[in-house]
């Protein structure tokens, strides 16, 4: 059902925080399963569950969904959260002490932080960060998954309608988080592998063509 109930525009359009709570959190614990069924190839070094929602994130349908992704090698995002953790194990507290004392935590359940984080990749950035967990989400009782759900699920909704995609990192070495990014280009960027689309050239050769105006 790509629609909400009584439908009247296209903004009206079905998106992630319209999902009741229960159902989103059995997404996710869905998507615990499915990693489970990646992590028993041996040739996966790296899972991450990552939803795009709007076009201007690459949804190319007008329909929930989200992606459980492996890959062979750690994601290049998650790799460089990984280095900078080994290097510095108390930096994710030390983020989280700064987000407190700049106003920037939206809600704190005992150590478990949502926060608009300004150093994300993108300008409106979302996380949600459990500081009390850390390694592979699949190790994680179902309590620790339906917390960490319903708080991201706090954040789609105040998204709402709008085009965003969003990533949960999981793996040794690092809390488990997610990003949740606004967006406004159309383009893939998944854990921090670049993927463009195919009509990129024409589209800016048109906005280029566009701002200069008409011809003399």
């Amino acid at each position: 059902r790509h629609f909400m109930v009584h439908a009247r525009s296209l903004r009206d359009l079905q998106w992630s925080g319209a999902l009741p709570v229960k159902q989103f959190v059995a997404l996710l614990k869905a998507n615990v399963r499915i990693v489970h069924l990646a992590n028993a190839n041996e040739t996966v070094g790296s899972v991450l569950i990552r939803k795009n929602q709007g076009p201007e994130s690459g949804a190319s349908q007008p329909h929930l969904h989200n992606q459980v992704i492996a890959s062979p090698a750690l994601f290049p995002d998650i790799e460089a959260e990984v280095q900078v953790t080994a290097r510095e194990p108390q930096i994710w507290a030390e983020c989280a002490e700064f987000f407190r004392r700049e106003g920037w935590v939206i809600d704190e359940d005992d150590a478990l932080v949502t926060c608009w984080n300004p150093f994300g990749k993108f300008p409106r950035c979302f996380d949600v960060i459990d500081l009390a967990h850390w390694g592979p989400l699949t190790a994680m009782p179902e309590d620790v998954i339906e917390r960490f759900a319903r708080a991201v699920h706090r954040v789609l909704m105040l998204f709402g309608p709008s085009a965003l995609d969003y990533e949960v990192h999981q793996g040794e070495g690092i809390p488990l988080h997610v990003h949740v990014n606004s967006r406004q280009f159309t383009y893939s960027n998944i854990g921090g592998t670049l993927n463009l689309p195919n009509d990129l050239t024409e589209k800016v050769q048109a906005l280029r063509q566009a701002l200069r105006g008409p011809a003399l």
